[in-house]
């Protein structure tokens, strides 16, 4: 089920990498870093993403430390501020305070389920002074308090830790918000094609979408079009890459189909939304493995394989950097 759903994704393409030149500032001891404990753990000079990924990996070791933050992070890998903060974000897509921050709700949402330590606790080991301020920011990113999240009993990752390794596939910020979401019947109007000939035809479905997209009348949000991957309508073993593949528009109950098009029914149920900004012709693979890949294992939701598809909503409205909001939305029970 899980290796059926990675296939999904719109067109290949590469993230931008970043590089760096601050290497020559360092005097060739990177390895020294923190006295003993690092002084012989490599033999070479290490690039600048083993540095954050060490970097990263020391945040783990004192995630819900007090004194853990930009400032104490620098002083113990010897860098300036600046340095540490510039090179953080290029490599992982965040500020380092945004980053401790998701992190450390995302811990203290797992402590919310899965133990009995009371509010007030979980907030001050998460590095916020009162528990009002906790509360806030956990709203904020959780879209429920503290109490409801843990009274709901569903854990869901907002931030898992970040792996430098895979930047050029995933950045950190490609995922910005998850959300559990109750939706009802999705009625679409579009274009189909199996992937059995190949996943160009993702490529024309939405082409002949955007040929015929104003004849549709009766849309019920002009602002995203829906590209959904069915893995239902292809169910044989050993058929993994081959799905069926549609782009189209969402209607009401009253609408027209233009010539050439189809009508589709999503049942209603119960969604996990992953939320951010991006590309609309970029492919979804990244986000795609990282979901079915590492999000869902550690998080306490379930697929729903009576709902055997998974669908993106992509923003028409697209900004300066041609990026617009991006929904992939998973069936879960």
């Amino acid at each position: 089920m899980i290796e059926k759903r990675q296939e999904a994704g719109i067109m290949a393409s590469e993230l931008e990498t970043a590089n760096y030149d601050e290497a020559a500032d360092r005097n060739g001891k990177m390895g020294s870093r923190m006295g003993d404990k690092w002084s012989d753990k490599m033999n070479h000079t290490p690039t600048n993403i083993e540095e954050i990924a060490a970097v990263i990996g020391y945040i783990e070791e004192h995630l819900m430390e007090e004194r853990l933050d930009l400032e104490s992070i620098a002083v113990a890998f010897n860098y300036s501020r600046y340095h540490l903060h510039r090179m953080f974000a290029s490599v992982t897509g965040f500020p380092m305070h945004t980053y401790l921050m998701r992190r450390r709700l995302t811990e203290a949402a797992r402590m919310l389920v899965f133990s009995e330590q009371p509010v007030l606790e979980i907030a001050l080991a998460s590095g916020y002074e009162t528990q009002r301020s906790f509360s806030r920011a956990f709203q904020k990113y959780f879209k429920h308090s503290p109490s409801q999240y843990r009274k709901k009993g569903d854990f869901f990752p907002l931030q898992l830790k970040y792996d430098a390794s895979r930047r050029e596939k995933l950045r950190g910020d490609r995922i910005l918000e998850v959300a559990m979401t109750e939706a009802k019947t999705i009625s679409i109007v579009g274009c189909c094609g199996s992937t059995k000939g190949g996943f160009s035809v993702i490529g024309r479905c939405w082409r002949r979408l955007h040929a015929k997209k104003d004849r549709i009348s009766g849309r019920t949000d002009e602002e995203f079009l829906i590209g959904v991957n069915d893995y239902s309508y292809y169910p044989c073993q050993g058929m993994d890459k081959v799905f069926r593949y549609v782009a189209g528009a969402e209607v009401a109950e009253e609408h027209t189909v233009p010539r050439g098009m189809q009508e589709f029914t999503l049942p209603a149920g119960r969604y996990a939304v992953f939320s951010f900004r991006g590309r609309n012709e970029d492919s979804l693979q990244p986000v795609v493995e990282y979901i079915y890949g590492e999000w869902f294992p550690e998080s306490t939701c379930r697929f729903d394989d009576g709902r055997r598809y998974d669908f993106a909503r992509y923003g028409e409205r697209l900004d300066e950097k041609g990026e617009s909001d991006i929904q992939l939305w998973v069936p879960v029970i």
